[in-house]
């Protein structure tokens, strides 16, 4: 029996949803392994063992055979620090792991091998970088806690241990700058926020100085700083017309946009709506109403509801939608209101997922109301990392799952 600390040699086959990557130990037990790639042979300590030894976790220590992809890190915390899964691979085999990840979750959990007839693709839409190269400036908000000697940390992965990074490359040029200069209590969390205007502001423990200004087409929101808002500095803007040009809202329709946040979505939709156009936007977060509110006042065809998205739809079974947009957390929109979403008949569902799995679940229950999947995009603003964000945009029509979808 392998235990906790043992080394194994593993031959590793592909990437795996989390960060990981998946292949066998000569033992013949799968292995998710850290800090390997697809086609190498690496020595590997177990870290966890599955249930009934089904399947173990574990780091690789020593690669035995390298990937051609294989690059030395930029970070000097790689491997230690749990911020980044990805700092020994390079940008082309990254995104193609992230592509294989989604494609074979949606085959897997969501019964999708085919798109229209054709095998199944998934797009890449890129979410440029400035500030060079190992994905440095990708994150406008990069969070630490204060080690004990004052350096600033994060924790390694799945651990309370603290790693000194001093400063994340990943962060925005100015959240460098200001992590540098910080001095802080040590056990305290402290995040630094670069808003759209270049400004940073400081979060100590959860409590913001200041407001950070958000842009998007001209238009203007004022946030608290804890407030959800995508990290990559471009990546509201790319989402925001990835997801207008996916459903092409037509003057005078209605238009749901559930878990709204504070607005980003609804805000591109009105203006393809028109005055005559109703969009509504479902969010939980009193804050995040209250700000989508304030920075679209002017737009007087939408709607705020502060409402438990799952809920508000029960209440409105039998309603109509010409078009639903929704950007659930991690957890997923779920079979049953995925269903009350699809019985309201929209002609288009815009999907946008921060977690490959669930979505892939609810293409599963999307397909079970008749709706299929016409088109799914990674996109790609989480550079050295396992984190993955997908738009899928489902219709109605036949759906493609051999044998069927149960």
């Amino acid at each position: 029996m392998i235990e906790v600390g043992q080394s194994v040699e593993v031959s590793v086959t592909s990437a795996a949803n989390g960060g990981h990557c998946v292949g066998r130990a000569d033992s013949g037990q799968v292995v998710f392994v850290r800090h390997a790639l697809p086609g190498e042979r690496v020595t590997a300590r177990i870290t966890a063992v599955g249930k009934g030894g089904r399947f173990l976790n574990a780091d690789a220590v020593q690669v035995l055979q390298p990937s051609a992809h294989r690059v030395a890190p930029a970070c000097p915390w790689a491997g230690r620090c749990g911020g980044c899964d990805f700092q020994h691979a390079d940008d082309e085999v990254q995104r193609h792991m992230a592509v294989d990840v989604v494609a074979d979750l949606l085959r897997r959990l969501g019964g999708v091998s085919s798109i229209h007839g054709a095998a199944l693709e998934v797009a890449l839409a890129w979410v440029p970088l400035e500030h060079g190269p190992a994905g440095g400036g990708s994150r406008s908000r990069v969070r630490y806690v204060v080690g004990a000697d004052g350096v600033l940390s994060m924790r390694a992965h799945h651990s309370h241990e603290l790693v000194p990074v001093g400063v994340c490359p990943l962060g925005m040029p100015v959240a460098a700058q200001a992590a540098a200069a910080h001095e802080g209590t040590p056990g305290t969390e402290v995040e630094f926020v670069v808003d759209d205007d270049g400004e940073v502001v400081t979060v100590v423990d959860g409590i913001g100085d200041d407001l950070v200004t958000r842009r998007v087409d001209g238009r203007v929101w004022r946030l608290q700083p804890t407030g959800f808002w995508q990290v990559h500095p471009h990546a509201a803007e790319t989402l925001s017309h990835l997801v207008c040009d996916a459903v092409a809202a037509q003057p005078g329709e209605r238009v749901l946009d559930l878990y709204a946040g504070a607005g980003l979505f609804s805000a591109s939709v009105a203006e393809q709506v028109g005055e005559n156009g109703r969009v509504e936007a479902v969010e939980s977060s009193q804050e995040s109403v209250n700000d989508g509110a304030t920075a679209l006042a002017d737009l007087t065809q939408v709607t705020f509801h502060h409402a438990d998205t799952r809920r508000w739809l029960r209440e409105r079974r039998g309603e109509a939608a010409d078009v639903v947009i929704v950007d659930p957390p991690r957890a997923g929109v779920g079979a049953e209101a995925i269903a009350d979403i699809l019985r309201m008949g929209p002609r288009v569902l815009a999907y946008v997922s921060c977690d490959p799995a669930t979505f892939a679940r609810d293409a599963r229950a999307a397909a079970e109301q008749g709706y299929h999947l016409t088109a799914v995009t990674l996109v790609d603003m989480f550079p050295m990392t396992g984190h993955i964000e997908v738009l899928g945009v489902f219709r109605p029509g036949a759906h493609d799952c051999p044998g069927g979808c149960d």
